[in-house]
This record gives C-alpha cells, structure tokens and sequence, in this order.
C-alpha cells in the first residue's frame, strides 16, 4: 500500500482518458485502464453508447456535447479511442476532428482495427498504438509526465510534420498473462456512460448478469477469415502467439467479479479458442467447482473436443458450449484453411451430446465463393449432428489484412470498398438476419438452416 501511494505522488499529472465507443465491456481499454492505475497514473474511462444487435447511431450533439464537458472538467493529458473493429472508424474520425477543435491534447487511436490498419488510422490521429498495449501505454503516460516526446515509443506509429509515418517496432508479446492486471470494476468515480442523451458516472457493465472474460490470448488456428490470420502476420516473431493464464488466475478473477457483480448469475468464457489441455483444464475445474460455483460456457473447436475434459469441466458448471463449424470439410479447406473432416465434426457433436451440454454451432454465410451444392452439402452435414442443438449464424466480413481478403482482393471477387473500415457491414449484419438483402435462393437457404435448429 505504502509503495502505491509513493507512486500516485511521483506520478501526480492530470488523468489519461480512454474512450469506448459503442463498446460497454471493451477489454482493451479496461486492461489498459487497470494498468496505468497499477502503475500510479490516473485513468479515466468513457463508454460512449453502446452497441445494439444491428442497431447502430451516431452520437447526438447532446452525448457529443457531454462528452467535451468531461474532458474539459477532468482536465486529461491524453485521450485515447479504442476501435474495436473497422466499422467504427467514421465515427472514431468525425470524433477525433471535433476532439482537435475543443482540445490541444493528444489523441491517440487503439484496438483491433488500429492494429491491423494503422496507416489508414493515421489519416485521422495524431497516434496510433498498435497490438498489446499495456507497457506501451504506460510508457506514453511517464513521457508526458517526464516532459518527453511520444513518437519514440515501441508499438506507437505517429505522423511526422512532413507527412511520412513513424513506425517503431513492436515489442514482444505479453508470455505470462498472469502478470496483467485484472480489468477494474471497482473504480467507479473514473467512469462514465454516455448514453441516451444523459451521462451516467460509474460503471456501466457492473449491472450485468453475465460476466464476459479472457482466460488466453491468441490461438492454435489460423482460419483464414478470422482476425487472427492478421494477427499472426502483425506478431510473426515476436513470441508465443496462443498464451492461457494459469486456472489460478482464471478462478481469482472469478472470485473479484462475484464482489462487483450484483446480479451475477454466470460466465462466458470469450477466447478464441478454450484451453483444453487435461492438465490444465482438471486443476481449473477442481478449483472453480470448490470456490466460483456458478455455471459457465465457452467456445471450442471439434479439433480439440474430447469428452474427459468436458466432462470435467461439466462436473466444474459448463453448460453451454460454442462450437465452430462454420462449413463442410470440403469447403473449409478449400476456403478457410480449416483442416477437419466432416466425420471429425459429427464425433464432436456426439461427445458434446454425451456429456450433456447445450451446443451453438457457428455457421459463416454470405461467402460469394458458396455454389448451391456448397449450400446442399452443408445442410446435409448439419442434419447429421446430434441434436437438439443451436445455430448462430455469421454473415462473412471482410477485415484488414486477414488471409481471406487479400485472397478476394486478388482475385478480383471485392473492392478495398469491402472492407471493413470503408465499409461497415460488420455493424449492419454481422449476424445473419432476414432483413439484409439477398438472393431469394439465398433466403431459401438461410431460412432452412434457422429451421434446423427447432
């Protein structure tokens, strides 16, 4: 205690302010929140809006106008935008114009789409900090303190008064997650919620009853639609890309979301890929059944599904589990780069259904490259699954730099139009619904595949 007070006084200067858009449980900005304040520096987190199921406006003069009045009040030394995704950036760019009227502070851009488009950012922002930014944030706060620049800051890209674009290296990526700190959900005069034309202090995820939450970083895969296909290309080199915290871990941050989480009726577990490790998965199930007692789901792939590991994790409180599919064998590899037999997929569905979980099996549609036998060929395989099961079903996006776009670029099958950051169908129709315009054979087999599921 002692030694954080020292450091509060040593790092004495206005607060940083992090701001969401359209994300209230935003990771990244509540990781980098935590660790400027495990490091002495105030912080200060904005959630303008929040995202509804393809619903999306922008801010209204009002929310835009209470917004300025809280950096004005709060008096920061930074302000941060987090983008999520590329759908954001139009209103991250007419926010960050009207920030540079109001204000001479500096503006700096992170999150996915940053990390993946950081000169397309860089039209917009003073800065942008691409990929794991914990250390480089807390670098960027002892500059300012320290009167320092901020361009020569690993994992921090800056335009330069001539036009060009600075790009330092990225640093390594973080090997024990276990020394991050957890998100703070305890802060609650730093945090405020924009919303409705009104501004609400405190935090706005508490209410929830589903507690959201990271046990890894990374993946085993690498499918080509998916961001992490990018990812792997930003990091190459850069140290082990699929990391998972110890069970330990996992449960303490368990037990901190029972204090603050009032409501709290269960977890999502929301990594790309569950660990699966029986070493792992028997010490974290024994500790989470003796100390969190609430149920749980995941996601999971059927290249790693196997039923002693389930079933432990069934006897620790998993219910529900998520499932990639998203296509036949044929069309995966032919596609996705996702190397699973359709034989391979059924075993998954059985052993899930022997275990006694309620399964979601994720579908990608909207794939131009989808023939009609494609389509015949995929109901085919869902019919065989074990049932009763659940379908989400996923409309294909386009993202910066994944392996799928610059195939489809080349090919000439879209446009840099398509893209997500030009384009923002992601917001519009990242789940499939009805509504989005399509082909009536489409429709037909869209409306198929819901039906399945009943």
């Amino acid at each position: 205690m002692e030694a954080s007070i020292v450091n509060n006084q040593q790092n004495k200067m206005p607060p940083l302010a992090l701001i969401s858009i359209y994300v209230v449980e935003n990771n990244g900005v509540r990781f980098l929140a935590s660790s400027l304040r495990q490091n002495g520096f105030d912080a200060i987190e904005i959630y303008l809006k929040d995202y509804q199921h393809h619903h999306f406006s922008p801010p209204t003069p009002r929310e835009l106008e209470l917004l300025i009045d809280i950096l004005r009040q709060r008096q920061v030394s930074l302000i941060g935008l987090s983008l999520r995704a590329g759908g954001y950036l139009r209103c991250a760019a007419s926010l960050t114009a009207l920030l540079k009227e109001n204000f001479d502070t500096p503006i700096i851009w992170g999150g996915m789409h940053v990390t993946m488009a950081p000169e397309e950012c860089l039209q917009y922002t003073d800065y942008v900090m691409l990929g794991e930014g914990e250390q480089a944030l807390v670098e960027v706060a002892e500059h300012l303190r320290d009167g320092k620049r901020i361009d020569d800051i690993a994992n921090v890209w800056s335009r330069q008064p001539d036009g060009s674009i600075r790009r330092n290296p990225l640093r390594p990526l973080t090997d024990n997650l276990d020394s991050l700190p957890w998100r703070d959900f305890h802060s609650h005069s730093d945090k405020y919620w924009i919303h409705d034309n009104s501004v609400t202090v405190g935090d706005p995820y508490v209410s929830e009853t589903v507690y959201l939450m990271m046990t890894a970083r990374g993946c085993l895969f690498n499918c080509s639609f998916c961001d992490i296909s990018a990812l792997r290309k930003v990091f190459k080199g850069l140290g082990r890309f699929y990391r998972t915290s110890s069970p330990q871990r996992v449960v303490d941050e368990c037990l901190y979301a029972k204090q603050h989480f009032p409501k709290l009726k269960r977890f999502r577990f929301d990594d790309e890929l569950f660990c699966m490790q029986e070493d792992w998965v028997a010490e974290f199930s024994s500790l989470y059944r003796e100390q969190v007692k609430l149920p749980f789901e995941l996601l999971t792939d059927p290249r790693v599904v196997a039923e002693r590991p389930l079933r432990l994790l069934k006897e620790a409180g998993l219910d529900t589990i998520m499932m990639g599919i998203q296509n036949t064998s044929e069309v995966n590899a032919r596609l996705y780069n996702r190397m699973v037999s359709d034989e391979q997929m059924i075993e998954a569905t059985r052993i899930i259904h022997r275990v006694g979980l309620s399964p979601c099996y994720q579908i990608l549609l909207d794939d131009p490259h989808l023939t009609a036998a494609d389509k015949q060929n995929l109901f085919n395989l869902l019919i065989r699954f074990a049932r009763p099961y659940d379908l989400y079903l996923f409309s294909l996006s386009y993202w910066p730099r994944t392996d799928i776009t610059e195939h489809y670029l080349a090919d000439g099958t879209i446009t840099a139009d398509d893209i997500e950051g030009r384009n923002d169908k992601c917001l519009r129709q990242f789940h499939v619904d009805l509504a989005w315009p399509r082909s009536p054979e489409d429709m037909v087999w869209d409306s198929l595949f819901t039906l399945l599921s009943k």
